[in-house]
């Protein structure tokens, strides 16, 4: 069959399925796209197209079959099951309920170069991943949080964190596909100062991260390695860095408006700085964050990204969690009591408090801080609420008591 579409959004938006695409989005300043899609059972042959395609499942099914010339693969279909199927390459699925899905549309040839620079002489696709079904939780969360951020979900989001985030998507499933990544060498001094001078001069600027490895005259994926290796920060959490203390000293130095500050330092709108500060920090709270009524002021619990005043704890947490707030907005969750378990995956930190059988919490976050389980620390970020006793903090900050 000659290729009629030449992207999967292409395919979507004016083919047969037009009708099930609900929203879809570009990904940061790459060309790759998201896309958000709910179907009737049934029969979905794609054409080939030039896109390895990542499929999370959001509502599954009870059979899934798929064929993506590797051989038919056949069974269920849970929510957070990741699939890949190769570019250039007819496919066949049939499932037999209304499912639900986002995929990540990535172009060949930026995926190969990206894979290319962090394993040399690497693959050309990611092995057995192609023949079945499976899980990671570090990819569905990434999945997830590309999609709050494209979709205009998460108002800290801006191109250099969207960009970040899908080069760790894609060397997380790497990993899994290949083993360990190697290390690499550390970015020299002078490319080094010219990208540090360069994000100075431009820190006020919707930066990108292709921008970023320009000046180093390096391929992002590899920049983004060799920098973080180097500065012991991702090139994100560097420039956040920066526009905070810049903020802190405008803010200390000057009466501008909150919403000039936040401007002049590089962040998209009052609400954006005043969320990173809030993730970053925890000094932030509700009143300074100007929450809405939707919270109980005395319970743990706020709209949006704003920190409550009054912080849960192990000993009454099941009793909060039962009394959370019933709304479709977006609500954050503080809690203080001891770690009871710290994992490190290499991309994701998992830090847990508050012992079963009783109410266990999760919070999900990008580092330990040297934390270690005992420790009484603070969580702030978002509630989500999973079965009678957990709940999860997903994106989460976790602070020293």
């Amino acid at each position: 069959m000659a290729m009629r579409y030449q992207s999967y959004q292409g395919f979507y938006s004016n083919g047969p399925y037009a009708r099930y695409l609900l929203q879809h989005s570009l990904v940061g300043s790459t060309t790759a796209r998201l896309l958000h899609v709910s179907q009737p059972a049934g029969a979905f042959p794609d054409p080939p197209l030039p896109e390895f395609l990542i499929y999370l499942g959001l509502r599954g099914a009870k059979r899934l079959s798929f064929d993506w010339g590797y051989g038919r693969w056949e069974g269920a279909w849970h929510a957070d099951d990741v699939s890949i199927a190769p570019p250039h390459t007819k496919t066949d699925i049939h499932v037999d309920e209304p499912h639900e899905f986002l995929a990540l549309a990535l172009p060949a040839s930026f995926l190969l170069s990206t894979i290319d620079d962090i394993a040399p002489g690497g693959a050309t696709s990611f092995g057995e991943l192609h023949t079945s079904t499976f899980r990671n939780a570090t990819v569905a969360g990434y999945c997830k949080q590309l999609w709050r951020q494209t979709s205009d979900c998460d108002s800290a989001s801006d191109k250099l964190s969207t960009d970040c985030l899908v080069l760790a998507l894609i060397a997380a499933l790497a990993r899994k596909a290949h083993g360990n990544l190697p290390i690499g060498s550390k970015l020299s001094g002078r490319p080094l100062a010219r990208v540090l001078d360069f994000i100075d001069d431009r820190l006020a600027d919707d930066l990108s991260l292709s921008e970023l490895a320009a000046v180093a005259d390096l391929s992002p994926m590899h920049f983004a390695r060799l920098f973080r290796h180097s500065a012991g920060l991702s090139p994100h959490q560097h420039v956040l860095r920066c526009r905070m203390k810049r903020a802190q000293a405008l803010l200390s130095l000057t009466r501008h408006r909150l919403a000039d500050v936040a401007l002049a330092v590089g962040f998209s709108s009052q609400a954006h700085m005043t969320t990173v500060f809030s993730r970053h920090l925890g000094v932030l709270t509700s009143t300074e964050l100007g929450a809405t009524d939707c919270c109980d002021p005395k319970s743990p619990f706020r709209e949006g990204e704003g920190a409550a005043d009054k912080a849960a704890t192990c000993e009454d947490i099941a009793y909060w969690a039962d009394r959370a707030p019933k709304t479709n907005a977006r609500i954050s969750l503080s809690i203080k009591g001891k770690l009871s378990a710290v994992t490190w995956t290499g991309v994701l930190a998992y830090l847990d408090m508050c012992d079963v059988p009783g109410m266990q919490v999760a919070c999900v976050t990008y580092e330990t801080n040297g934390m270690k389980a005992g420790e009484v620390v603070v969580f702030g970020g978002g509630y989500e609420r999973r079965g009678a006793k957990q709940v999860i903090m997903d994106p989460c900050l976790a602070s020293r008591d």
